[in-house]
C-alpha cells in the first residue's frame, strides 16, 4: 500500500516540478544582508523626505537593483555588475517611456532594446545581469505614469543607485576583496594537490580543473586602474601560470606523497601572498625539479578577443533572435490586454529567459510560482502600509535578498514581488483587483516564454551537444602550439568546459522527461572526450 501511494504521489507531482524548487545550498551571507536591509530603506527614507513619493519611487528602484546585484566578488566584479546594471536602468528609464501606448513605434523600440541585450548578455556575467535590468527597467519606465518631468525621474533614479554603489564599495574596502585573487589561487593548488594525492584522481581532477579555470577566469579577466593594483595582479598570473603548468604536467606524471606535500605546502605559501608590494612565492624543491626553466607570465585575456569570440558564435544571434521574438509576442499582447499593468508581460519575459542563468523551463516555472505566492504577499502588504511605513517591510524583505537569491529563484520570486508592489505603488494602499491584474499578466509573460522561447526550441539554455563535442574535440586537436603557459590555460578552458557539460547534464533533471532522457548519455560522451585531453596532456609533457 505504501509503495502504491508513493507511486501516486510521484505521478501528482511531476518529476521536473519538484527539481525545480529545490533549494541550493549556500551559507547565509550575512554582511550583504545587512547592507541590503539597510541600503534600500536609507535611500527610500531619505529620498520622500527630499522630493516625496514620486522621487523616492525612482530612487528606491536603481538602490533595489543595486542590492539585486549583489553576488559577492572582488570590487571590480561588484563594480561591473552593479555599475552596468546601474547604467542600463538609468538608460532605460530615459528611453522606456517610449515604449507606452500603442502603434508600432513602441514595437520598434521594444525590439530595439532587446537587439542591444540580447548581444550584452552574450558578453558574460556582469553584462548579462545589465541586460536584463536594461529591459526590465524599460518595460517599468513605460509602464508606470508619475507626474514628475523625465529629467527629475533620471537624476532620482541616477542619484538612488549612487549612494546604493557607495555603500557596496564601502563594504568591499572592509572586506578586502582583494585577498579572493589569492583565495583563489591557493583553492586551486589545494585542489591539485588532493588529486594528486588520492588513489581516485580522475574525480579530483576535475574538481582541480574546474578551481583552477576559476581562478584563471578571475585573474586574467581583472582589470586594474591603479599601477600598484596593477602590480599585484601581475603577481598573481605568474602564480596562475606556474599552478597551470604544473597541473599540466602532473597529470601526464605519476606522482608521489611528496608531490603533494609540496603542494599543499605551496597553498599555503600562495595564501599569505599580500601586502602593498607582494612577490610570487618561492616553489618547493619537490615542484621545483620539475619546473626547471622559468616561466613566462600569464598573459590576460585582451578585451576585444573576448567580445569577437562571443559575438562571432552563432548561438549568441540566435539567443537574441529568440528574445527579440519573445518581447515582439509580449508587446504586442500588451498592447491587446484588456487589464491593467500590461507592462508586466514584457518584464517577466526579461526576467524568465535567461539561458545563460539557469533552464529557461526551470527559471519560468520558478518564476510563476514564486510570483502567485509574492503578490498574494504584496497585497496583504500595500493594504496596511503606506509611506514610512513601508520602511521596516522593505527592510525585512531586503535582509532576506541575498539568502533567497542565492538558494531559489523561486523563493527570490516570492520576496521580489511584493517589494516591487510596493515601491511601484509608493505611498498608498492598492485593491485586490491590481494584484490580480498583475498575476495574470505574469501568467502570461510566463506562457510567452513557454511558448516562443522554449517549446519552439527545447533546450534553448544548453548548446546542442553533438555541435558542443565536436568544438570541443577540435579544441583538444589543436591544443599543443604556444608557450607551455598557454598550452597549460588551454587545456584547463578545455577541462573547465567538459566540467560545465557535465553540469548542464545534472540541470537537466528539472527538464521534462525527453530531455532528460536525451542527457542521460553524455556522461559517456564527456569521459570520451576527457580521455582524449589526458593524452594530448602527455603529448605536451613529452614536448617540453
Amino acid at each position: 500500500m505504501r509503495q502504491c501511494s508513493t507511486r501516486h504521489r510521484r505521478t501528482i507531482v511531476p518529476h521536473w516540478f519538484t527539481a525545480s524548487l529545490a533549494f541550493a545550498r549556500s551559507p547565509v551571507p550575512w554582511r550583504d544582508s545587512v547592507r541590503s536591509a539597510l541600503t534600500l530603506p536609507g535611500v527610500s527614507a531619505v529620498s520622500y523626505a527630499v522630493g516625496g513619493p514620486a522621487i523616492a519611487l525612482y530612487a528606491s528602484l536603481s538602490a533595489l537593483l543595486i542590492v539585486l546585484s549583489e553576488r559577492g566578488g572582488t570590487t571590480g566584479q561588484r563594480t561591473l555588475r552593479s555599475g552596468g546594471g546601474l547604467a542600463a536602468g538609468t538608460l532605460a528609464m530615459a528611453a522606456g517611456p517610449l515604449t507606452a501606448g500603442a502603434g508600432v513605434r513602441p514595437i520598434a523600440v521594444v525590439l530595439a532594446f532587446g537587439l542591444l541585450a540580447g548581444l550584452l548578455s552574450c558578453l558574460g556575467s556582469g553584462l548579462s545581469w545589465a541586460a536584463m535590468q536594461l529591459l526590465v527597467q524599460m518595460a517599468i519606465a513605460g509602464g508606470i505614469s508619475v507626474d514628475l518631468a523625465r529629467r527629475d525621474k533620471v537624476c532620482a533614479y541616477l542619484a538612488g543607485g549612487v549612494v546604493a554603489l557607495a555603500g557596496m564599495w564601502l563594504q568591499s574596502a572592509f572586506e578586502r576583496t582583494d585577498r579572493l585573487y589569492a583565495r583563489a589561487l591557493a583553492d586551486a593548488v589545494g585542489a591539485l594537490a588532493d588529486a594528486v594525492g588520492s588513489p581516485r584522481p580522475a574525480a579530483l581532477g576535475r574538481s582541480a580543473d574546474v578551481a583552477l579555470g576559476a581562478a584563471a577566469d578571475l585573474v586574467l579577466t581583472a582589470r586594474p586602474v591603479r599601477p600598484a593594483r596593477g602590480q599585484r595582479i601581475a603577481v598573481y598570473r605568474s602564480i596562475l601560470g606556474t599552478t597551470s603548468v604544473l597541473a599540466t604536467l602532473l597529470r601526464a606524471r605519476s606522482t608521489s606523497p611528496h608531490i603533494a606535500a609540496a603542494l599543499g605546502e605551496y597553498a599555503v605559501a600562495v595564501t599569505n601572498v599580500s601586502g602593498p608590494a607582494p612577490r610570487a612565492p618561492s616553489l618547493p624543491g619537490a615542484l621545483a625539479g620539475i619546473l626547471s626553466a622559468p616561466l613566462p607570465v600569464a598573459r590576460p585575456i585582451p578585451v576585444a578577443r573576448i567580445v569577437a569570440e562571443r559575438l562571432g558564435d552563432g548561438r549568441s544571434w540566435a539567443f537574441t533572435a529568440q528574445l527579440s521574438l519573445c518581447l515582439l509576442a509580449a508587446e504586442v499582447l500588451r498592447q491587446l490586454t484588456p487589464f491593467g499593468h500590461g507592462y508586466w508581460i514584457i518584464l517577466t519575459v526579461a526576467l524568465c529567459l535567461k539561458p545563460d542563468f539557469a533552464s529557461v523551463f526551470s527559471r519560468t516555472v520558478q518564476r510563476g510560482f514564486g510570483t502567485a505566492v509574492g503578490v498574494v504577499l504584496g497585497a496583504v502588504a500595500t493594504c496596511f502600509s503606506g509611506g514610512y511605513w513601508l520602511l521596516p517591510i522593505l527592510a525585512a524583505l531586503c535582509g532576506f535578498i541575498p539568502w533567497a537569491v542565492r538558494r531559489s529563484y523561486w523563493a527570490f520570486s516570492v520576496l521580489i514581488t511584493p517589494l516591487v508592489l510596493l515601491l511601484l505603488d509608493y505611498g498608498g494602499p492598492t485593491g485586490p483587483a491590481v494584484a490580480v491584474q498583475r498575476l495574470v499578466n505574469t501568467a502570461t509573460g510566463c506562457l510567452v516564454v513557454l511558448v516562443f522561447g522554449y517549446a519552439l526550441r527545447p533546450g534553448t539554455w544548453f548548446p546542442r551537444f553533438e555541435r558542443e563535442s565536436r568544438r570541443l574535440a577540435t579544441m583538444i586537436e589543436r591544443m599543443p602550439g604556444g608557450s607551455l603557459v598557454d598550452v597549460s590555460l588551454q587545456r584547463v578552458k578545455v577541462a573547465t568546459e567538459l566540467a560545465a557539460l557535465r553540469g548542464r547534464a545534472r540541470q537537466a533533471g528539472s527538464e521534462p522527461r525527453a530531455l532528460r532522457e536525451r542527457a542521460a548519455g553524455w556522461s559517456a560522451v564527456a569521459d570520451r572526450l576527457e580521455n582524449a585531453l589526458a593524452e594530448r596532456t602527455k603529448r605536451v609533457d613529452a614536448r617540453w
